[in-house]
């Protein structure tokens, strides 16, 4: 790695200069706030207030929480890259090298430092996928440990993995997915915490059934009898979606376990 700004002269003529849009980062992460707490609330609200009786409630109410997930998610992604890059990062590609600036970063490193390349995507296929500048993503390793990531929200992004690919025709090319491979065994970690997660919540159910309650019925003065919930409809649902979700994520992680499996090595 070359540090200090004088010493990029080291690294060949300047060839393209491309920033980052972390503004639209910042953007990004705050329609995606005010997304997540709105379905949330209108989640919660439906789920303690208005009764969850029907199965169209509840998964109205579930796409709720699901949206408020997959919401917040989003805002975390792009608040912590927006952090990260700082107001003015840009990536240079030059001669003999590549520089990047980021908020905590000016560093450079010439092409015969890359060990792995990993570029995904392309030109964006829709409007969100061009927004969160998530079509595109290429990520250069480097022999010092150090990486650097350009995705759809860098000026001219598709540029910077064909430049990389050419000057470096020795770099490991990684399909991005060998994650799922390198970590199997959190994969079926997580499988199996899902699922302990359901076997809790239907005991939990099965433990708590339903009674009968006898009474003096004012109005006629006779015994009644009426049915207790041992779990409220509210508890109910809770357990539901959370068994729903659960069930999703644990078939996600299985499913990244065998095809990381399959990956050739």
């Amino acid at each position: 790695m070359i540090d200090g700004e004088d010493m990029f002269a080291d690294l060949g003529r300047l060839v393209a200069r491309h920033r980052v849009n972390n503004g639209k980062r910042w953007a990004n992460a705050a329609w995606a706030l005010v997304i997540a707490a709105a379905s949330g609330w209108l989640g919660l609200w439906s789920l303690l207030g208005s009764g969850t009786g029907s199965g169209g409630g509840r998964r109205v109410i579930g796409v709720l929480l699901g949206l408020t997930l997959v919401a917040a998610i989003i805002a975390v992604t792009q608040t912590a890259r927006a952090v990260r890059g700082g107001r003015d990062e840009f990536v240079e590609v030059r001669e003999h090298g590549l520089v990047h600036a980021g908020r905590r970063r000016l560093a450079g490193w010439s092409w015969d430092r890359v060990t792995a390349i990993t570029v995904k995507g392309g030109e964006a296929r829709h409007a969100l996928e061009r927004h969160l500048g998530t079509g595109y993503t290429c990520v250069l390793r480097f022999a010092d440990g150090e990486r650097v990531r350009v995705d759809g929200l860098a000026a001219d992004h598709t540029a910077v993995g064909r430049v990389a690919l050419a000057k470096c025709p020795d770099a490991k090319r990684l399909t991005g997915a060998e994650w799922q491979r390198e970590r199997g065994g959190w994969l079926l970690a997580g499988a199996a915490v899902c699922l302990a997660a359901i076997v809790a919540g239907i005991l939990y159910l099965a433990g708590h059934p339903d009674t009968e309650q006898r009474y003096l019925d004012p109005a006629t003065g006779h015994p009644a009898r009426h049915s207790v919930p041992g779990v409220p409809e509210a508890g109910i649902a809770v357990i539901t979606i959370g068994g729903l979700l659960c069930l999703i994520a644990a078939i996600t992680f299985v499913g990244c376990f065998v095809r990381g499996r399959r990956l050739p090595r």
